[in-house]
């Protein structure tokens, strides 16, 4: 058996933030066996501007703070979720 495809976490991707959905979403999450990462990564603008250059939103300008926020605290969930950091 391949072990490593194995699921090892999740995230809530694109969540709208300050909502009554995003929370029951979570609540819903944390009944499954999965780790939930705690990374999220939130509705923003950045995310498919940079998909149109083809680009990350670390190549965005200083507009895109957030969202390379965001991105930089999910690497380390999941270097830290897979053991190496």
């Amino acid at each position: 058996v391949e072990h490593s495809h194995r699921l090892h976490g999740c995230i809530l991707p694109r969540r709208v933030q300050n909502t009554a959905l995003a929370t029951d979403v979570l609540d819903l999450l944390h009944e499954f066996t999965s780790p939930i990462l705690d990374a999220m990564l939130c509705q923003r603008n950045a995310y498919p501007q940079s998909a149109v250059i083809g680009a990350s939103v670390f190549q965005l300008a200083s507009g895109a703070d957030a969202a390379q926020k965001e991105v930089a605290q999910l690497i380390a969930a999941v270097l830290k979720q897979l053991g190496e950091n």
